[in-house]
């Protein structure tokens, strides 16, 4: 790409040998190469969820904190929220760059230890209260109504949504918005 599509930066064309720095000397030119996609679901130790069954809302939780990648107006967003630090966008890119700074901020802000995903609690059924809190769920028989764990997420993304929107609004003020196709 010739331009960010963030930030509208241009880069300049640099001719064959040429350096970014401008200054004089040898380049290293790359030969072949593989790229590899890592498997950020089964490598982090927290169980992503995807909230609304359309792949555009992943959230992970533990008992300090959560984290969410989403999309909105074409970019993929991850967000962070913990206790002492209330809800943090913490950035804007491609869904693999967001999945993957979500999970750093839940690994550096939650607890893997009592929320891992190898945790029995979280296949358990949905409590009472959780049930309280979404009661959509009453009318749904007991075998289709989601885990403890999938609950949790849903209530995360409830009590939170008012914020984590507005940090959605404010990250992309003033980018332009995209046309459907």
């Amino acid at each position: 790409m010739r331009e960010c599509p963030l930030c509208g930066h241009e880069f300049p064309k640099l001719e064959r040998g040429e350096r970014p720095d401008g200054e004089a000397g040898e380049t290293d030119e790359l030969g072949q190469f593989e790229l590899t996609e890592i498997d950020l679901f089964n490598q982090s130790p927290f169980r992503w969820e995807d909230l609304f069954d359309d792949g555009l809302v992943l959230c992970a939780s533990s008992f300090e904190a959560w984290a969410i990648a989403c999309e909105y107006r074409g970019l993929w967003h991850a967000i962070g929220g913990a206790e002492q630090r209330g809800i943090v966008h913490l950035g804007m890119s491609d869904k693999l760059a967001a999945i993957a700074s979500a999970d750093d901020w839940l690994r550096q802000h939650g607890d893997s230890e009592s929320a891992g995903k190898a945790k029995r609690w979280l296949y358990e059924p949905m409590s009472d209260k959780q049930m309280g809190y979404l009661p959509y769920w009453r009318e749904v028989p007991a075998e289709r109504r989601p885990t403890k764990y999938r609950a949790a997420c849903l209530l995360t993304w409830k009590f939170n949504e008012r914020g984590i929107r507005t940090k959605l609004l404010d990250a992309t003020r003033g980018l332009p918005v995209p046309i459907a196709a």
